[in-house]
């Protein structure tokens, strides 16, 4: 195998894994890969105090110690046993993990995440989710935010079923599932035995957060099958909306700075953003109709503007 795959996707090298969080669901994964053949658990961070400084074992109910002591702050440890991959098992949210994620990063560590808006942040973060792409690919790593749902269940598996269409109308995935015999955090996050009213009023109040991940997985699909879309339209040319701009589908920071130039791209373009308004609300896709009513900015071709038939 090619060395430049790296040390350790060789198969004669075990996997040095950091994992961040060891609540119900980081310490299932932690115990996962101590279970695992070619995987190592070389180091675990926790805040937790009735945590730190116990031996990751006996938190695991292993029976016997591992010799990775735990610690609460990843800075002093990543350089000291310099980990192939950090798992990260502690928030929902991009901007509370951020931190740790530059820091692996930075450190040539691959990132593993369960953080659920990591899935897909380009919508909700757009210029987040660009440093991050931005600092992965200058210290040449990569980082993956996944899960059963956001990053499999509800937009991975539905983009790989419908990948061999070539015409997709619409999508729809339904999920059932008993929270009761969920982890105690999820069940807390999502408001479990809450009356509606309470649950309306816990939401307003930012005291829980609800199901995080629905938008993420509704935005990776509706990229994915506009990507579809773009390539099955456009077979020449380039778009300048796709360059500088991870996120195929337009978005709110990037998207009135980035206009196609190809001749014939602008009608085309409203027509993706019509036929696939997946993820926009009503007003939204007003707007994008009242825009391209109006016709292309200042110094395009003035035919381009007009919506197509």
């Amino acid at each position: 195998m090619d060395s430049a795959c790296g040390p350790w996707l060789q198969m004669d090298n075990e996997v040095r894994v950091v994992t961040f969080g060891l609540g119900p669901l980081g310490a299932a994964i932690a115990k996962g890969i101590s279970d695992k053949k070619g995987m190592k658990i070389v180091g675990a961070v926790d805040t937790a105090k009735d945590l730190i400084g116990r031996d990751l074992g006996q938190i695991l109910n292993m029976g016997r110690n591992l010799g990775v002591t735990i610690v609460d702050d990843g800075r002093d440890l990543i350089p000291r046993v310099k980990p192939d991959i950090a798992i990260i098992s502690t928030r929902s949210s991009v901007r509370d993990i951020y931190s740790v994620l530059t820091l692996c990063i930075e450190a040539g560590v691959d990132v593993i995440s369960t953080c659920e808006e990591l899935s897909y942040p380009y919508y909700r973060y757009p210029q987040l989710a660009t440093e991050i792409d931005s600092l992965a690919k200058q210290h040449g790593v990569t980082v993956l935010g996944t899960g059963i749902n956001p990053g499999y269940l509800m937009d991975v598996l539905p983009i790989i079923l419908t990948g061999a269409c070539l015409r997709v109308d619409s999508i729809k995935v339904t999920r059932m599932m008993d929270s009761s015999k969920r982890r105690i955090p999820f069940q807390k996050k999502i408001g479990t035995g809450l009356t509606p009213e309470q649950f309306a009023d816990m939401i307003r109040e930012k005291k829980i957060t609800g199901h995080v991940g629905l938008l993420e997985s509704t935005a990776m699909t509706a990229a994915a099958r506009m990507e579809t879309r773009w390539n099955n339209r456009i077979s020449a040319g380039t778009c300048l909306s796709h360059q500088g701009n991870s996120n195929p589908l337009y978005d709110r920071q990037t998207e009135p700075r980035h206009r196609p130039q190809e001749r014939g791209a602008w009608n085309q373009r409203w027509e993706a953003c019509h036929s696939h308004g997946i993820l926009c609300t009503r007003w939204r896709r007003r707007r994008i109709r009242r825009r391209f009513d109006r016709g292309p900015p200042e110094g395009e071709p003035k035919n381009l503007g007009r919506r197509p038939r």
